[in-house]
C-alpha cells in the first residue's frame, strides 16, 4: 500500500520567538507555515489466504457466538448475551 499526498498545505503552528512585551505582527503568538507532500507512506505487506468461521447459538433469553479467524495472526472471539423480547 502507498499513500502518498501531494501539494502545500498550510499549518498553524507557535512562534518560537514568540516575545508577549513585543507582540507585533511579526512576532504573532502563532504563524502559519507551509508543507510540501506532508505523508509519504508506503506498507509492504503479505497476501496470503485467510479464512474465518463463526456461529451463534440463540437459546430463549441467551445468545452464545463465537468466531475463528485464520490467518497471519489468529484471532478468536467468543460472546454470550442476553435477549429480552
Amino acid at each position: 500500500m502507498t499513500l502518498n499526498s501531494p501539494g502545500s498545505y498550510p499549518v498553524t503552528s507557535f512562534n518560537p520567538d514568540y516575545n508577549p512585551a513585543e507582540q507585533t505582527e511579526e512576532t504573532r503568538e502563532k504563524i502559519i507555515e507551509e508543507l510540501e507532500e506532508p505523508i509519504d507512506l508506503s506498507i509492504d505487506g503479505s497476501n496470503s489466504v485467510h479464512a474465518m468461521a463463526g456461529f451463534r447459538l440463540r437459546l430463549s433469553l441467551i445468545t452464545i457466538s463465537g468466531s475463528y479467524t485464520l490467518s497471519n495472526y489468529p484471532v478468536a472471539n467468543i460472546g454470550v448475551g442476553l435477549s429480552f423480547r
